[in-house]
């Protein structure tokens, strides 16, 4: 997790933690609350991707779904050096999540020598349809992660003209949401 406050569980621990939600009459339903165990990496391997995800960068793509603004070069860099460093960690998929969903929109940036002029970054859908695809295959993200994959990666494939293989898509969403 990332927020204003930065990273949530930046720290090894046991962390105590209660959803709440704020209902329309004003009222507040409170979760029970739930002990998660953020541990040590494992591995060195482990330990690079920990420190590879950590910035604020990073954070910020994460919470974002990715970005084409130039002040978060170093947190893309960082990602692409998690994918061509360690393309088969799990982690790897959340970049690739990032990196999908962001391909998937038009980005425009103001440039800085005219401010009326905008630069557009049309949406690179088969790039975006690649990365989404591994995703959704990869069985390791979390549900919620795994059915807003889907869920992306069919409105990609709609706006790319694959109507065949957004059906599809959609097809194991339901079959995703079914069992919930």
């Amino acid at each position: 997790g990332f927020g204003k406050g930065g990273f949530y569980f930046d720290q090894p621990g046991h962390y105590r933690i209660r959803a709440a939600y704020a209902a329309l009459d004003g009222s507040e339903v409170m979760s029970d609350v739930m002990t998660v165990r953020v541990r040590y990496p494992v591995t060195a391997a482990d330990e690079e991707l920990a420190d590879l995800f950590m910035g604020e960068e990073q954070g910020t793509l994460l919470y974002l779904l990715g970005s084409d603004n130039d002040s978060l070069r170093r947190g893309n860099n960082a990602f692409d050096e998690v994918l061509e460093k360690y393309p088969k960690h799990a982690m790897a998929n959340y970049v690739r999540l990032v990196k999908g969903v962001n391909a998937s929109r038009d980005f425009k940036t103001v440039t800085e020598e005219n401010k009326n002029r905008v630069v557009v970054r049309k949406a690179q859908l088969d790039e975006s349809v690649k990365l989404l695809s591994i995703v959704a295959d990869s069985g390791v993200l979390d549900p919620v992660s795994a059915q807003m994959t889907l869920s992306n990666l069919a409105e990609v494939q709609t706006r790319g003209g694959d109507k065949d293989a957004a059906k599809k898509t959609l097809g194991k969403l339901s079959a995703m949401t079914a069992k919930i």
